[in-house]
């Protein structure tokens, strides 16, 4: 679980949201999955809740890290 606040004067402002985040076993040489269980409207959020950015799929690199 991961409980993310919005920042302040942004469209999400006040809102609070739940993720899930799954870290495969060969982790960091994979992307972990990152997924919203708050229901969201965001156009690299698809309707299952994954964040679908480039950089969790085929741009990763095990230079990244989640806390970058």
């Amino acid at each position: 679980f991961v409980l993310f606040f919005s920042q302040p004067n942004s469209a999400y402002q006040e809102g609070v949201f739940f993720l899930t985040v799954h870290f495969p076993t060969d982790y960091p040489f994979k992307p972990p999955k990152i997924a919203f269980t708050t229901k969201i409207y965001h156009s690299n959020i698809n309707s299952n809740g994954s964040i679908c950015l480039d950089i969790l799929r085929s741009q990763w690199s095990p230079a990244l890290t989640v806390s970058k």
